[in-house]
């Protein structure tokens, strides 16, 4: 769907996680309805599908933010500098792997003379969650969107990287682990927390034009 509007961005990133929520509730619902030894066996296959949620969500709606910035249509000079990198993150890129001073060059003249072009942001493609969704990899894309990385990620990143993500991986690579009740309770409410709290900074920087240079 293409995102022309604060409406349009809300709409869909509130449907990609309402189904979200919706299929992590069916499962929860059916662990507790299970017997002892079936529980076990979905307590095991849960956790993949809670990360799954967590790294989908993500990435769609990091993509549709962007998305949504780059249809504004504005200047450079109006937007943050993480959507001037994005802009011109194929020039650093080979920039950084050369010694050609021309590439340089190119990207500083692209900083410097087009600051008053209307912005190609890209947004396809762009959100690499490396298929391996920890905090440092959630970092980086937080930084890639212009948003705030705060107190709230910070009091997580131990549960999402020393338990989402090792439970996750353990179980992916066919390691023998078993996943208590409680366990993966506490990690369905730690992913819905993040992904909710993610709408909301995501919607609100919309709203409020977060993207934009802050102007003093």
């Amino acid at each position: 769907m293409k995102i022309r509007s604060l409406l349009d961005l809300n709409d869909v990133i509130g449907r990609e996680l309402a189904w979200r929520k919706k299929e992590l509730s069916a499962i929860s619902i059916l662990i507790q309805k299970r017997r002892d030894h079936e529980r076990i066996v979905l307590l095991r296959a849960a956790v993949p599908i809670l990360y799954a949620h967590w790294e989908g969500f993500i990435k769609k709606a990091s993509s549709c933010y962007l998305q949504y910035v780059s249809r504004r249509k504005l200047k450079y000079a109006d937007l943050k500098s993480n959507f001037v990198a994005l802009a011109c993150k194929s020039a650093l890129s080979e920039s950084l792997n050369s010694n050609k001073l021309l590439l340089f060059n190119d990207v500083v003249y692209f900083i410097t003379h087009n600051q008053q072009e209307v912005a190609q942001i890209p947004y396809e493609n762009v959100i690499d969650t490396k298929s391996n969704l920890n905090s440092d990899v959630f970092i980086n894309i937080i930084h890639q969107l212009g948003v705030s990385y705060d107190s709230f990620y910070n009091t997580k990143e131990l549960i999402i990287d020393g338990s989402l993500l090792k439970k996750r991986n353990q179980i992916a690579h066919g390691e023998r682990i078993e996943i208590s009740e409680r366990e993966f309770f506490d990690l369905y409410k730690l992913v819905i927390e993040i992904l909710e709290y993610f709408q909301n900074q995501i919607e609100n920087s919309a709203a409020t034009e977060g993207f934009k240079v802050s102007v003093l």
